[in-house]
């Protein structure tokens, strides 16, 4: 999370907008729930970020792409704004 909020300005100067930031409930061990935040990323906000890490999560990011689009999901998804 910390790495993608330093990338965003760049990625909000060139596109208009930022990431588009959400949450997700996790069930705790306990029986209860808490919020994480996350971002819910389109494919090339995808590949934006991943080309900033190194080579070898880029490559599983973009198999990973690869597979959800095989599967329909990535065409399916609505991204918001």
């Amino acid at each position: 999370m910390k790495a993608i909020r330093k990338m965003e300005p760049a990625w909000e100067k060139i596109c208009g907008r930022n990431f588009e930031l959400t949450s997700r409930t996790i069930v705790q061990p306990n029986g209860g729930t808490r919020e994480v935040p996350c971002y819910q990323l389109a494919k090339t906000e995808c590949l934006y970020i991943a080309t900033k890490f190194n080579d070898e999560v880029h490559a599983k990011l973009v198999l990973r792409c690869d597979e959800l689009e095989r599967h329909g999901i990535f065409s399916s998804m609505k991204w918001g704004k």
